[in-house]
């Protein structure tokens, strides 16, 4: 009969983080049938009681991987345990470990469960902005960090601060006991009430759909065309994003970008000209210009442009209005006077729109390590960041598509018996749809023709303007990261001007022009 692998939980963290604390807590509670073996790369200032082996330091720098990967199967081989705790020295680098624990000699014997960092909470993301490589070291290569002595708005930013620096790590308060209890697969009813909850949540959204008689299997459509609409654009913008964040130096943004107002705002519009994105994939692009040192409204200007002036936005509008190249120059040249304005309005903004420190300094995946803990190559530190941000962006674009699949459902497209509220009512409640549809940028040019038809064309430009500049789906997105003053500050600000430009161009005789 074969014998059931052990399974190999590794804890680091810096000195006097208080791992061995930690393993000691975990223990107690730890079932009395599971016979555990403690391996110590450095020594606590508590005591382990039961099997453990301790390797100095001294052993590590001066023996090879095989003598020590000996040394721990001997142990385990010894003591025959059910669960295998390792206290990984703080002052050696966390890939070191790695390569021992992935030797085929240990992997015969025990397998690797989680990687586990435990640390002090208070100062955190400011030493893992400033410090040296070996505490971001332990973070990229841990699945689980274990946070000592915060409260729970501290404990939910560094979550979301962790989760943009290392996609799946999992970050966990050194109190909550459930959830580490359920981290070491210990009994734990905490589980399945997370599971019923889902499942009753799920119930209740489909008996909400029958009750407004809204058809499941339509919405199931509705949902997946407008996420295969959108995650190519997203893809790409990431892509261009993880590019720019990788390979292009924060000293040759600022040598090439110009250094006045009026021509950097000029460089966004060009910019956002050039690029096929559209309004889900220019948020991580905005997000890393504004990282590489861009300076906001021209980042601004850019993010509201490229949605509606880029190339593919331009030859669907084209298509979608029969060829009239009036209707695609009009929704250029209004997108170009809104963008410019809207960045216009950001020119004294001087706080960090980002909701923490680390996000605005730096990026984690330029840090990431390679097998003898150097600094990766950039393919690798590219692919890196490409991850990241694709877990980070699109869970929000997930949770933005089914928040505007709702509204299609419930709204309609049916707007023809609405049509006598003037220019300014229907331009609002084309604009209000805009933003509640969240349609992708490439594709809204049918649905605003459709839904438009019996309104002025003023309401449809404003429709056509706005909704790729903001929209839920951006909202979600743009909350991943950013404060909500500067979120609420470019959504209003977007409205209000989108609708006065909009307006004002169709007193001017708009309508008449593209007659």
């Amino acid at each position: 009969m074969n014998r059931k692998k052990p399974t190999i939980y590794a804890v680091t963290g810096m000195l006097m983080a208080g791992k061995t604390t930690f393993i000691k807590q975990c223990l107690t509670r730890s079932p009395q049938s599971r016979k555990v073996l403690v391996i110590q790369f450095e020594k606590g200032m508590e005591s382990i009681q039961g099997d453990t082996l301790y390797i100095p330091i001294r052993d590590v720098q001066s023996q090879t991987d095989e003598e020590l990967v000996t040394r721990i199967a001997d142990a385990v081989m010894e003591t025959q345990p059910s669960d295998i705790w390792v206290e990984w020295n703080g002052m050696l680098p966390v890939q070191r470990l790695i390569t021992l624990l992935s030797h085929n000699a240990l992997r015969r014997c025990c397998k690797l469960g989680k990687i586990i960092q435990v640390t002090e909470g208070q100062g955190y993301l400011e030493q893992l902005a400033v410090s040296g490589s070996m505490l971001m070291e332990q973070l990229l290569q841990c699945d689980v960090a274990v946070i000592r002595n915060v409260d729970r708005k501290q404990l939910r930013t560094t979550r979301r601060a962790l989760a943009r620096m290392q996609g799946s790590v999992e970050a966990i308060a050194w109190e909550d006991e459930k959830q580490i209890d359920s981290l070491l697969g210990f009994p734990n009813v905490n589980e399945a009430v997370r599971s019923l909850t889902i499942f009753t949540a799920c119930v209740a959204l489909a008996g909400l759909f029958y009750a407004m008689d809204i058809p499941i299997p339509t919405s199931i459509s509705v949902f997946l065309g407008t996420w295969l609409q959108a995650i190519p654009f997203l893809l790409l913008g990431i892509l261009i994003s993880s590019v720019i964040q990788v390979f292009v130096s924060t000293d040759l943004i600022r040598r090439l970008f110009p250094k006045n107002l009026l021509g950097g705002m000029l460089f966004g519009v060009f910019g956002g000209f050039l690029m096929p994105i559209c309004d889900c994939a220019s948020i991580p692009v905005f997000r890393s210009l504004v990282k590489k040192g861009v300076p906001l409204p021209a980042a601004v200007t850019f993010m509201t442009a490229a949605p509606v002036i880029n190339p593919v936005v331009m030859l669907s509008t084209y298509y979608a209005f029969g060829g009239n190249t009036k209707v695609v120059l009009a929704r250029v040249v209004l997108g170009i006077v809104a963008s410019v304005i809207i960045g216009l309005f950001f020119v004294r903004t001087r706080t960090s729109i980002f909701t923490n420190q680390y996000s605005a300094v730096a990026c984690a995946c330029c840090q990431t390590f390679g097998s003898e803990g150097k600094p990766a190559s950039k393919l690798v530190q590219l692919v890196s960041h490409f991850r990241n941000e694709l877990f980070e962006v699109g869970k929000y674009l997930l949770m933005g598509i089914a928040v505007s699949t709702f509204f299609q459902m419930v709204l309609g497209s049916d707007l023809t018996q609405m049509n006598a509220l003037g220019l300014v009512g229907s331009m609002l409640l084309m604009m209000v749809m805009a933003l509640l549809l969240s349609l992708c940028s490439s594709s809204d040019a049918v649905v605003g023709k459709n839904m438009g038809a019996s309104f002025p064309i003023g309401a449809v430009m404003g429709f056509l303007v706005f909704g790729p500049m903001m929209d839920i789906k951006n909202l979600i997105l743009m909350s991943a990261n950013m404060t909500k003053r500067f979120i609420v500050k470019i959504a209003v600000v977007s409205f209000v001007v989108c609708f006065a430009v909009v307006y004002v161009a169709s007193l001017l005789g708009l309508e008449g022009w593209l007659a």
